[in-house]
């Protein structure tokens, strides 16, 4: 099955303070870059950024990588809902499922992205919804299945990204239990970094 990635980096950053956080040093480059590169690396067939605030720096940050592609979302300002329509819209024909991502989530691994994919396809599903669980708590990134593709592109203008599409179709959803916490942790203040649990080398 072919699965798409959107990366939702179209916020404003508003909790962290100053500065972009997506724009923030992490093993010696920006984090969207780090999060993009990884995606790359994965067994997504494509990878779309979706920008909104600063959206030249964050196109910038990650061009050049192989297979993305960036979709500036003039409707940024009315929530995260409006990035996730965007991005669905964006994705090529082909693809099978969507897997929604977060740009502020730099410690997931290939090897996070993959596990998900795999499971996915093994499913051989289009009406399934995937999430990730660490001790029964949910996390990201989650992936949609083509059936839910029409629900997420009509989503209201909302901070509530694809929640109400899960509430709608509890049926076809699939909880995944995931050998990491890392699927939790999203960098929304600058402390976030130094409550990381992960080893300091990591934000080189």
């Amino acid at each position: 099955m072919k699965i798409g990635a959107i990366v939702l980096a179209a916020g404003q950053s508003r909790r962290f303070g100053n500065g972009n956080k997506l724009l923030q040093p992490v093993n010696g480059g920006a984090m969207i870059t780090r999060v993009v590169k990884t995606l790359a690396a994965s067994q997504a067939m494509e990878t779309i950024v979706i920008t909104g605030y600063e959206s030249d720096l964050v196109t910038q940050a990650v061009a050049g990588i192989d297979g993305v592609k960036a979709i500036f979302n003039e409707d940024f300002n009315q929530g995260m809902a409006t990035s996730i329509s965007k991005g669905v819209a964006g994705l090529s024909d082909d693809m099978d499922a969507c897997m929604i991502c977060l740009g502020d989530m730099p410690y997931l691994t290939v090897d996070n992205y993959n596990h998900l994919i795999r499971i996915f396809a093994e499913e051989n599903s289009k009406d399934l919804i995937l999430i990730p669980t660490f001790q029964e708590r949910k996390g990201h990134p989650v992936i949609f299945g083509r059936q839910f593709f029409n629900q997420l592109i009509a989503l209201p203008s909302n901070d509530q990204g694809a929640k109400e599409v899960i509430r709608k179709n509890t049926n076809s959803v699939k909880e995944v239990p995931m050998f990491t916490d890392n699927i939790h942790f999203d960098i929304d203040l600058k402390d976030s970094f130094k409550m990381s649990p992960y080893d300091e080398r990591e934000r080189k």
